[in-house]
């Protein structure tokens, strides 16, 4: 999903689903019951501020479709 430059995005639920679930890294996940018209403030996330995930090809790089993913403890 995209969001304008002022964050500004729509999103269009299936029947019967009412539930956004909203992350971003460095913020805190929320969950919360889709509105028309709604505002949402991501809160950050102190404790996660100092990792990094990081996805790399695994094995041979002529193999794109496969990827890695973990934590780097240091760069």
């Amino acid at each position: 999903m995209l969001s304008d430059n002022n964050g500004n995005f729509e999103v269009t639920l299936p029947k019967g689903k009412n539930q956004l679930h909203i992350s971003y890294v460095g913020y805190i996940t929320q969950v919360l019951q889709a509105k028309n018209g709604m505002r949402v403030m991501l809160k950050e996330d102190a404790a996660a501020l100092d990792e990094v995930v990081c996805r790399v090809p695994k094995g041979d790089s002529r193999q794109p479709a496969e990827w890695q993913t973990g934590v780097a403890s240091c760069c």
